[in-house]
C-alpha cells in the first residue's frame, strides 16, 4: 500500500533538509509515490508541485523511478 500526505514540494524539501542538517545528516533524498501513472498524471495536472531534484515512484510499475529535473519535465513524463 502507498500512503502519503501529499507530494514532495519545495516547502517540504526545505523543511526536511533543514531538519536533517540540524541532525548532522547529509545527502537525503525525497520520493513522491503514486498507485498508478494515471493517478500521478491526474494529481499533477491539478497541482504541478513536485520539487525538482526529487523522485517519483509508481507502484504499478515499481521497477522504475523518475527523477524530476524541473516542474515541467515531471508533467511531460507523467502525461505520456
Amino acid at each position: 500500500m502507498v500512503t502519503s500526505d501529499g507530494e514532495v514540494d519545495l516547502h517540504k524539501v526545505r523543511g526536511l533538509t533543514s531538519l536533517a542538517g540540524r541532525a548532522g545528516k547529509k545527502g537525503i533524498g525525497f520520493t513522491t509515490a503514486y498507485m498508478t501513472a494515471r493517478d500521478a498524471a491526474a494529481r499533477q495536472g491539478k497541482h504541478k508541485n513536485i520539487a525538482p531534484g526529487t523522485s517519483i515512484w509508481i507502484r504499478e510499475d515499481g521497477a522504475k523511478q523518475l527523477t524530476v529535473e524541473t516542474l515541467e519535465s515531471s508533467r511531460q513524463r507523467l502525461n505520456r
